[in-house]
C-alpha cells in the first residue's frame, strides 16, 4: 500500500513528565506519565481548513463521521484496520489466562488495541521535555470537619460524624481505615499502632471520607487522624495524617 504523504510539519512541542515511585515493587523503581493536550477531530479539521481554505469544513466532518462508522463496522466484523498508515487497530485478548482454555467460554474477553507504525513513533522524536514533576503517592488530608452544628475549629465530638477531605483518600485492603492517634508533647502522632483507635467508615471516596468519631476517645485529649489507604509492596500501607484535633463529648 502506498504511504500517505505528509503535507504539514508541526513545530516541535514541549511536554511535562510526572514521575512517581512504584508502590507495587519490592525494589525501588519509578514510572512516569506524560502530560496530555488532547485535540479532537473538529480541532484538526479546523486546523486543516485554515491551511487549505478551499476545503469544505462540513464535507470533511461528514467524511470523518462516515470513516468512523466504517472503522467500527470492520472491527465488529473481526478485522484489523490500518489507520491512515499511522498504525493498526486490532482485536486482542484483554488479559492472559492462568490455564489453557478448553472452550471458547474460557478464553478471556476480547478488546481492541493499537500498534503504532514507524511513521507515528518517529513523529515524537523532536518533542522536548521541559518540566519534570515528582508526584507523591501519599494520601493528603486537607481538612477535617465535624458535621455537628456549633462545634469549634479543630474540635471533634465523640460518636458524631466527621468529614475528611483531601486527595488519594480512598481506603482499600483488610487493614486499611481511619484511626485516631494520640500525640506526644510536640503534638506529633504516636507511631505505635497499638495505641491507635479505629473509627467506623460511613463514606469512602477518593476525595472525601466520613467516619464516626470513636466514643472511647478521652474528652479534652488531642489526637491526629491517620488514614491508611491501600497496601503496596510488602503489604505496607500508605499513611496520611491530619493536624492535631481535640476530642470532646
Amino acid at each position: 500500500m502506498a504511504q500517505i504523504e505528509q503535507e504539514f510539519t508541526n513545530s516541535s512541542n514541549k511536554v511535562s513528565v510526572s514521575i512517581q515511585k512504584s508502590t507495587f515493587s519490592e525494589s525501588e523503581s519509578f514510572f512516569g506519565r506524560v502530560s496530555r493536550n488532547t485535540v479532537n477531530i473538529d480541532n484538526m479539521i479546523s486546523s486543516i481548513c485554515e491551511k487549505v481554505p478551499s476545503y469544505n469544513k462540513y464535507e470533511l466532518k461528514r467524511f470523518a463521521k462516515d470513516l468512523k462508522t466504517e472503522i467500527q463496522a470492520n472491527i465488529a466484523n473481526g478485522k484489523s484496520v490500518n489507520l491512515l498508515d499511522l498504525g493498526t487497530m486490532y482485536i486482542a485478548l484483554s488479559k492472559s489466562m492462568k490455564i489453557a482454555p478448553k472452550t471458547a467460554s474460557e478464553v478471556s474477553a476480547l478488546t481492541v488495541k493499537f500498534s503504532p507504525s514507524r511513521i507515528l513513533t518517529d513523529s515524537v522524536r523532536k518533542i522536548e521535555i521541559d518540566k519534570i514533576v515528582f508526584a507523591s503517592t501519599e494520601p493528603l488530608i486537607s481538612n477535617v470537619e465535624c458535621l455537628w452544628d456549633g462545634v469549634g475549629e479543630n474540635v471533634v465530638l465523640c460518636n458524631k460524624i466527621i468529614r475528611i477531605t483531601g486527595s488519594k483518600l480512598k481506603i482499600e485492603g483488610p487493614d486499611g481505615g481511619v484511626f485516631f492517634c494520640p500525640v506526644d508533647s510536640s503534638e506529633k502522632p504516636v507511631m505505635d499502632e497499638t495505641a491507635w483507635i479505629k473509627a467506623i467508615v460511613t463514606r469512602n471516596l477518593p476525595k472525601s471520607v466520613e467516619v464516626y468519631v470513636p466514643a472511647s476517645l478521652e474528652s479534652g485529649q488531642k489526637y491526629a487522624v491517620c488514614i491508611k489507604t491501600r497496601p503496596h509492596a510488602g503489604n505496607i500501607y500508605t499513611l496520611g495524617f491530619s493536624n492535631t484535633l481535640t476530642a470532646s463529648v
